[in-house]
C-alpha cells in the first residue's frame, strides 16, 4: 500500500487543498456557525481511503497535464457534488457519512446537518459554475438518479434481471455518477474533449463494478427493503444457489473494475496492473468484504 500513497501522494495534496479551499468558501457563506472538514486530521492511510475515488479524479487530470489551479477548481465541484449526493443519501438510508461538518448542530440533529449540506454545498456549487448550462447538466444526471432513489422507496414491484438492472440503474447510480466529475473538465478543456469522452466509459466501468460491490454488502438489507440489488438479481434469475452466485458476481464486479482501469491505461493513466490490483483489494475492505477477498477463487485475479 505505500507504494500506491507514492504514487497519489500529488493527489491527496491536491485533494488537502480541495477541502481547504472549500471549507474557505463555506465560512465566507456561512457565518454563524464553526464549519469543519471531518476527516483533514486522519492519517494518510485513512484520508486515502476516506476519498479514494475523489482522489483518483484528481490523479487522472493530473496525468493529462492540467494545470494545479484548475485541478482544485474541478476537484472543489467534485466535492461539491459528492457531499450533496451523499447528504441526500445519509437521509434516506439513516447514514453518517460526513464531508463537511457544523460542528456547533448537537449530534442528534443528523437530518437538520445534512438538510444545511445540501444548501450550503449547492450554492457553493452555483458560485463555482457560474455556467447555468453546466449546472443544468449536473442537475439532470441526479435528478435521474434520483429517480430510481424514489423507486426504491415505494418498493419495486418486480425484480430486473441482470442486464436491465446494469443497463437501467446501475449505468446510472454507478457510471453516470461518477462521470460527473469529468462533465466540466470535458466542457472547458478544448484539447481533452476526445480524450474524456474515452475516460468517461472507462470510469463508467469501474462506477458499476463498485455499484455491484455496494450489492453484495447490501444484499439482506435491499431483500428486506425490496431495492435494486444485482446479486438479488443474479439469484433470481440465474437459478444458483446465493454462496455460488455471490461468487460469480463478485468476479463480475472485478471484471468491471479491472476493464476499467486498463481504458485508462491505454489512455496514457500511469496505473500498473498491480497497482490496479492494490486499489481493488483496498475497495473490498473500504466496503467490509475482506473475508472475500481472501477466498481461493480470487487468487487468480
Amino acid at each position: 500500500m505505500n507504494d500506491i500513497f507514492i504514487k497519489f501522494s500529488q493527489d491527496i495534496a491536491d485533494h488537502r487543498e480541495v477541502s481547504r479551499n472549500i471549507l474557505d468558501m463555506g465560512k465566507n457563506f456561512v457565518k454563524n456557525a464553526r464549519l469543519e472538514i471531518p476527516f483533514e486530521r486522519l492519517s494518510v492511510k485513512r484520508y486515502f481511503e476516506k476519498n479514494i475515488f475523489s482522489i483518483l479524479f484528481l490523479s487522472i487530470y493530473r496525468a493529462f497535464r492540467i494545470p494545479k489551479k484548475k485541478r482544485i477548481y474541478y476537484g472543489s465541484i467534485n466535492y461539491c457534488i459528492r457531499g450533496i449526493v451523499t447528504a441526500a443519501d445519509n437521509i434516506l438510508d439513516k447514514e453518517d457519512k460526513n464531508i463537511l461538518d457544523f460542528s456547533d448542530l448537537p449530534k442528534q440533529s443528523s437530518n437538520f446537518k445534512f438538510i444545511l449540506q445540501i444548501i450550503v454545498l449547492e450554492q457553493l456549487l452555483s458560485y463555482l459554475l457560474k455556467n447555468t448550462f453546466l449546472l443544468s447538466e449536473i442537475v439532470d444526471v441526479l435528478i435521474k438518479i434520483g429517480s430510481l432513489e424514489a423507486e426504491e422507496e415505494a418498493g419495486q414491484a418486480k425484480i430486473l434481471t441482470p442486464n436491465s438492472l446494469l443497463k437501467k440503474v446501475h449505468s446510472f447510480r454507478g457510471g453516470a455518477l461518477l462521470n460527473l466529475a469529468f462533465l466540466v473538465p470535458q466542457a472547458l478543456e478544448l484539447r481533452l474533449r476526445k480524450r474524456f469522452e474515452e475516460v468517461k466509459e472507462g470510469v463508467h466501468l469501474l462506477g458499476i463494478g463498485l455499484q455491484i460491490l455496494d450489492d453484495v454488502v447490501d444484499f439482506e438489507k435491499d431483500l428486506k427493503d425490496k431495492r435494486y440489488n444485482y446479486l438479488i438479481s443474479s439469484i433470481e434469475y440465474r437459478d444458483g444457489r446465493e454462496e455460488e452466485t455471490t461468487q460469480k458476481v463478485v468476479r463480475e464486479a472485478i471484471t468491471f473494475i479491472k476493464q476499467g482501469f486498463k481504458i485508462l491505461r491505454n489512455l496514457g493513466y500511469p496505473l500498473e496492473e498491480r497497482d490496479t490490483i492494490e486499489l481493488i483489494r483496498t475497495l473490498f475492505y473500504l466496503r467490509g468484504l475482506k473475508n472475500l477477498w481472501k477466498q481461493k477463487y480470487l487468487r487468480s485475479i
